[in-house]
């Protein structure tokens, strides 16, 4: 999401001096914090260090990234309650873009 992202802007991406890829968020921001280069990571992972002053944030205009997440059920689609009112909160979360299959997803 981010190389296409960097790329729409113009970025070539397999220029970047990357010299580590790693998975964890939390690891990844202890490294910047030691002061091994940046990232881009979730606003959520950061407030905290964000408001201690840790880190900055730096804004890239014209950078507008997003990520999809998927609920998935079961494929009978049999829930139980609890799962089934945890989909219904989630959707009532969303902003825009909500891709919902009817014939599978009985909420």
């Amino acid at each position: 999401m981010v190389k296409e992202e960097l790329e729409r802007l113009g970025v070539i991406f397999e220029k970047l001096n990357i010299k580590i890829e790693i998975n964890c968020g939390r690891s990844i921001l202890r490294m910047v914090k030691c002061g091994y280069g940046c990232s881009f990571l979730s606003k959520g992972l950061l407030e905290k260090d964000l408001q201690e002053g840790n880190i900055v944030e730096v804004k890239i205009r014209g950078f507008n990234a997003r990520r999809w997440y998927y609920i998935v059920f079961p494929d009978d689609s049999k829930t139980t309650f609890l799962a089934n009112s945890f989909a219904k909160f989630l959707l009532s979360k969303t902003q825009e873009n909500i891709i919902k299959d009817e014939e599978r997803v009985n909420l």
